[in-house]
């Protein structure tokens, strides 16, 4: 079962990635709405926000679609409101016409505190790091290395400046980081979920707390005995 999170985390995300990479997410619907009328249909709407690069599970999209289902026509969504929510991170829209509202700054957006996780997240998570931890013990696994080429390349390219410095990697660096410490073993979409959600920082992961949940004796020697 896929980890659930609510439409302000899922836009939250959004909103992070199009901050980071300056992205225009309005743009990625321009094929799927010729007539520029502000909705297309589901399947489009699932379309264009892959077009994205971003990580999405289906609650995502469930979540997302009934937010801004149009009530008209329950197949199509409103995508121009969702556009509105994460473009105003850049523009602050009709802020003349809402002089009280106010808008998130980029570094409020950035500084923005851990994703909590649901006590049924927080048991699933734990028997996952459990699984891993098992498996870092018993073949002996150097789990940190997986990811450090990644941020290397991440500070030398100064991808990651929105990161809580040195010691995170993006989404899909991480699942690769995973794949390369734990070959051979396979991860569910909803693993990853619960892995981004409890390693969250600032819109990436961070690999070093990860790494000390599943090896714990590297990082905490007195925990082996010794």
């Amino acid at each position: 079962m896929e980890a659930h999170q609510q439409p302000e985390d899922i836009e939250h995300r959004i909103k992070l990635h199009a901050l980071k990479d300056r992205v225009r997410i309005r743009d990625f619907f321009r094929d799927f709405d010729k007539r520029r009328a502000g909705h297309v249909s589901q399947a489009h709407f699932r379309t264009a926000m892959g077009y994205t690069k971003m990580y999405f599970v289906e609650n995502d999209f469930v979540e997302l679609i009934r937010r801004y289902q149009d009530p008209q026509n329950p197949d199509r969504v409103n995508y121009s409101q969702l556009c509105d929510n994460i473009e105003a991170i850049f523009t602050e829209k009709e802020l003349e016409k809402k002089p009280l509202h106010t808008f998130s700054t980029p570094s409020e957006l950035v500084n923005r505190a851990p994703i909590q996780l649901s006590p049924q997240e927080e048991e699933n998570v734990a028997m996952l790091l459990a699984r891993l931890r098992e498996r870092v013990k018993i073949r002996r696994l150097l789990v940190k290395p997986a990811f450090q080429d990644f941020d290397r390349k991440a500070v030398n390219k100064t991808i990651s400046k929105f990161c809580h410095g040195v010691g995170c990697v993006t989404r899909d660096q991480f699942k690769q980081g995973l794949s390369n410490a734990f070959a051979g073993l396979d991860f569910l979409p909803s693993d990853y979920n619960l892995l981004f959600k409890k390693f969250y920082d600032n819109g990436d992961v961070n690999y070093i707390d990860f790494s000390a949940a599943v090896d714990p004796e590297l990082y905490n020697p007195a925990s082996n005995g010794s």
